[in-house]
């Protein structure tokens, strides 16, 4: 689904691209049936990452006071909700003061990125919502 113009803003916001199985196997080029026996494939012998780029003109934009709910089309998505979600945030987090981080460093399963629904509490602060592995919450838990 497509959503030009969603809630006035002027990014589009495109919704449900893996609601379907088969068009999942066909973006990584597979057949429905080999579809989880590539994903295990994948998850078992991942691609070494290699940084390319140091600029990009992404980095050219730099927000000096952020509103979130300003500059991004985030929905409320249930009327019961505390307020709007971002429903799949990735969550890279690092301690600035002994420099774990969560992504890469760690030899174990599930403390690599992971995706959380984000409430936007405030402007600029995205709250996690949902359970924490233990390395995001050492680096909050060293701020409080």
């Amino acid at each position: 689904m497509l959503f030009p113009e969603p809630g006035q803003h002027a990014i589009p916001v495109v919704a449900n691209l893996f609601a379907d199985r088969s068009w999942i196997a066909d973006a990584v080029g597979v057949p429905v049936d080999r579809l989880l026996p590539a994903f295990q494939d994948a998850v078992r012998h991942p691609l070494p990452w290699v940084e390319v780029i140091k600029t990009a003109p992404a980095q050219e934009v730099v927000h000096e006071k952020v509103d979130l709910l300003k500059q991004l089309p985030i929905p409320k998505h249930n009327e019961l909700d505390s307020g709007p979600y971002i429903t799949a945030a990735l969550l890279i987090a690092r301690n600035p003061k002994t420099g774990i981080q969560n992504v890469l460093d760690s030899p174990l399963p599930g403390e690599r990125a992971g995706s959380y629904r984000r409430l936007i509490a405030a402007p600029a602060h995205p709250c996690i919502t949902s359970g924490w592995p233990r390395r995001p919450a050492m680096v909050s838990r060293s701020h409080l």
